[in-house]
């Protein structure tokens, strides 16, 4: 994932490097740019739609590159994977069958709804709080 003020300060960095080893190489982003190449997944600007920005991106590879991998990888602009590494840790995994590795990324609106709700709780406890 990259955005169009990033494609030539870190996508670049991507392609030219880790990115020549991968079978296929798209970068999601709010613009189609053929150099990278792009595809332009339109959701609005901001940290509190990344999800949605997933969602859509892997939307888009279901449809158009299902069956020129057996593997996709969601990573972004600022990352470097070793694909060596990553196809070794996959091998013993069947490629049929749904699976996912990572965390849940929390927004900062998620993380202060969050707050407000642990704070509302010690209050309903302890209404000296």
């Amino acid at each position: 994932m990259t955005s169009p003020a990033t494609l030539e300060t870190r996508a670049r960095h991507v392609r030219d490097t880790w990115g020549k080893r991968c079978d296929v190489l798209l970068f999601a982003s709010d613009c189609k740019n053929d150099r990278f190449p792009t595809i332009n997944i339109t959701v609005p600007h901001g940290r509190d739609h990344l999800a949605m920005k997933t969602s859509k991106t892997f939307d888009y590879v279901y449809t158009h590159h299902r069956d020129q991998a057996d593997w996709f990888l969601k990573a972004d602009d600022d990352t470097y994977v070793i694909m060596e590494n990553l196809r070794h840790m996959l091998t013993p995994y069947n490629p049929q069958e749904a699976l996912s590795f990572g965390h849940a990324f929390i927004t900062t609106a998620q993380f202060f709804r969050w707050v407000h709700s642990v704070i509302e709780t010690i209050k309903h406890i302890n209404p000296l709080t």
